[in-house]
């Protein structure tokens, strides 16, 4: 007869061996799937980016798209008085094209008096605009219904005077615009985008639109946040590429008045316009210029808390030119004329990065102050987006 069967099983030696190819199969599906997990985050964070960096451009471009004079007939005549030789009592432009850098200090505020003109280096400069632009209907017609309850003595919008001057003013559908960029905070490596608007009547005589004429814009609304950079670049007969660095032979312009009054300072940092003549020039519309065209850069990234961005690794002192990052790979590489990172509200060029520290640094760049930061400072580096814009009434530079 045949003894009782063993009963079958896995030796102590078997069971560890199993255990531990099941430990390392589940430790490489993790990985696996941690990867695929973070390409997919990187993937979404860059759609995010790019439509946050096309949203910031869209917004800015909206308006300079309507740019226009205050009359279209009378600038119709203005331009065939470069042939006529017109008188300059006879010939009337409308609407002043400006665009400046308006300075801050460094708790975030607008910067006044004669030290800013006499010491710029110790500003941040960001870019202010004023023009004049058709305005949509819907904010056309609200601006006209608060100016009507504002200047009048209605009870409420069904009164018979307030249709009949609303009537009246239909046709009205240029504004004057003021874009600013501003600090969002002491400290705040951020910008926010403001816009200021208010309808222009028939009462606007002056052949531009200026704040000493009519005053300021009070109040606006802000538009866009969490912007780091952005700059804008204007076409005159002179520039060959918009791409140039501004300042150079056949660069672009950062600065503009289409009236050339001479408000510009001569050997300004941040100031310069080289089309810009005196004062009399003020009174002198044949002279007047718009740019033919313009460049709008734009640097944005996801936020505070949403952002995956580099570290100081240590103290940085204004004067100092080694900087040393944690997680140098969250910074955009360097290009050919290498790359920008930001440390609180200073820019900084470098050339180079080896490792976490960058090489040839270039401190206080953008029109920004150097400054201290501490280690462990957040670094960004942003998506930079360009965009080109043709003006419609832009006018080459061919008086004087």
């Amino acid at each position: 007869m045949n003894g009782p069967k063993k009963a079958g099983g896995f030796t102590l030696l078997e069971l560890l061996v199993s255990m531990g190819l099941l430990s390392m199969f589940f430790v490489f599906l993790i990985q696996i799937l941690s990867n695929g997990l973070r390409i997919w985050q990187t993937g979404e964070g860059r759609v995010a980016l790019e439509a946050r960096a096309q949203a910031a451009l869209d917004l800015m471009a909206k308006d300079f798209r309507q740019i226009a004079p205050l009359d279209d007939k009378v600038y119709d005549v203005s331009r065939a008085s470069r042939f006529r030789r017109l008188t300059a009592g006879k010939v009337v432009l409308g609407g002043r094209f400006r665009a400046e850098f308006q300075p801050f200090g460094p708790n975030g505020k607008p910067a006044k008096g004669d030290a800013v003109l006499e010491y710029p280096e110790r500003y941040d400069w960001y870019p202010r605009l004023r023009f004049v632009s058709i305005l949509r209907p819907g904010e056309r017609d609200r601006l006209l219904r608060d100016s009507l309850l504002q200047e009048g003595s209605f009870q409420n919008e069904e009164s018979p005077e307030f249709q009949r001057q609303l009537r009246a003013k239909r046709g009205l559908k240029r504004g004057e615009l003021v874009l600013t960029l501003e600090p969002e905070g002491e400290g705040s490596p951020y910008l926010q985008l403001r816009r200021r608007v208010r309808l222009l009547d028939q009462g606007v005589k002056s052949r531009w639109v200026d704040a000493p004429i009519l005053g300021d814009i009070p109040g606006g609304k802000v538009l866009l946040t969490k912007i780091l950079y952005a700059e804008f670049r204007f076409r005159s007969q002179f520039t060959e590429s918009l791409d140039l660095r501004p300042g150079a032979d056949g660069g672009p312009e950062t600065c503009w008045d289409s009236a050339r009054a001479g408000d510009f300072p001569s050997e300004h940092k941040v100031l310069q316009f080289s089309l810009d003549l005196d004062p009399a020039s003020k009174g002198d519309p044949l002279d007047d210029i718009l740019p033919l065209g313009m460049q709008i850069r734009v640097t944005v990234d996801l936020g505070p808390g949403m952002a995956d961005q580099a570290i100081l690794a240590k103290d940085l002192d204004k004067d100092s030119d080694e900087v040393q990052i944690d997680y140098p790979e969250r910074i955009p590489y360097p290009g050919p004329r290498g790359g920008w990172i930001k440390i609180d509200t200073e820019w900084i060029h470098f050339k180079s990065l080896r490792g976490g520290t960058l090489l040839g640094i270039r401190r206080g760049g953008r029109n920004t102050v150097p400054r201290f930061h501490e280690a462990g400072a957040k670094v960004h580096g942003g998506r930079e987006t360009v965009l080109a814009i043709p003006i419609a009434i832009g006018r080459e530079y061919w008086n004087g």
